[in-house]
């Protein structure tokens, strides 16, 4: 005959609720065996939200913004040529784009070519007439320039 101890009702009401709230708060979670399954298939367990709030979120930019942020990063390595692919590709997607339209005139006045600096300038001020950055170019009106802007 085995020998039985008795539990008072409270212990196994505590017992049971010990459990009970273990399970919920926290699944137990079993790693397949070696090879049978990739870690890359594991679900990944997030921080909580306050954890996440403690971190800024980054702006988000739009697929222009991003560009001509390529763009400035490819003149500041010296890859002009770079740069200047990655703004037609921005003008692409925004013709009329202020923004655009400014980098290219900078970039052909940062080359030298007087020429295209007038031509995206003439852009630019057809598209933001008041844009401040114009001021910046009324030089380049030249005899040469005016008759490549000429109809």
């Amino acid at each position: 005959m085995s020998v039985r101890t008795a539990l008072p009702a409270t212990a196994v009401a505590a017992l049971a609720s010990a459990i009970a709230n273990q399970a919920q708060a926290e699944p137990i979670v079993r790693l397949p065996d070696a090879g049978a399954t990739a870690t890359a298939d594991l679900p990944i367990r997030t921080a909580p939200h306050e954890a996440q709030a403690a971190t800024p979120a980054q702006p988000i930019v739009s697929p222009v913004e991003a560009l001509i942020r390529q763009a400035q990063a490819w003149r500041k390595q010296g890859r002009n040529d770079q740069a200047q692919a990655t703004l037609q590709r921005a003008l692409a997607v925004a013709p009329n784009n202020p923004d655009v339209l400014y980098a290219l005139a900078d970039l052909a006045r940062a080359r030298g070519d007087a020429m295209s600096a007038a031509v995206w300038a003439g852009r630019l001020s057809a598209a933001r007439p008041h844009d401040l950055r114009l001021a910046g170019f009324a030089r380049l009106d030249t005899p040469q320039t005016a008759r490549a802007l000429a109809p």
